[in-house]
């Protein structure tokens, strides 16, 4: 039995109790991208400034990639998305078939170092907010009057 062209199809993400702005622009910093997909070749094919960025990917795999950033509550969700095929070593835009174990293995391995480098960048950017705080001090609240004194 042959095997089958399987596709990498991972998803994942990550709260961050950080003003979306500043977590766009730690994303659109390109040794964020080096970090979270070191043996990946990441071209910028379409910049959606605050919502993110798109790539095409080449390198280790080919296929496609996404940043997608999502305000929410008092901060926002990093989605990753990332399509792609497994290539020829030395042929970085060349998809190759996988065996299922083997593509099982990729996607795993792939998708545990995604998670921990998505709260690598949670903790820098949340560093020294205490659990449970608002992103961002809420303004002050006008005081309760009872009249001239």
């Amino acid at each position: 039995m042959s095997p089958s062209p399987v596709q990498i199809d991972l998803v994942d993400e990550v709260f961050l109790a950080v003003d979306p702005a500043v977590v766009s622009t730690a994303v659109h910093d390109p040794a964020w991208w080096r970090a979270l997909w070191p043996d990946l070749e990441l071209t910028v094919f379409q910049d959606r400034g605050a919502e993110g960025l798109r790539f095409t990917v080449t390198g280790a795999l080919v296929g496609t990639s996404e940043i997608w950033l999502e305000p929410w509550g008092d901060g926002a969700v990093a989605h990753v998305f990332l399509r792609a095929d497994a290539t020829h070593r030395g042929r970085p835009a060349e998809a190759r078939r996988l065996r299922p174990r083997a593509a099982t293995r990729w996607a795993r391995r792939r998708s545990l170092h995604t998670k921990r480098q998505l709260n690598v960048l949670k903790d820098v950017l949340e560093a020294g907010r205490a659990p449970g705080e608002p992103a961002v001090a809420p303004p002050p609240q006008p005081t309760a009057s009872t009249g001239p004194t």
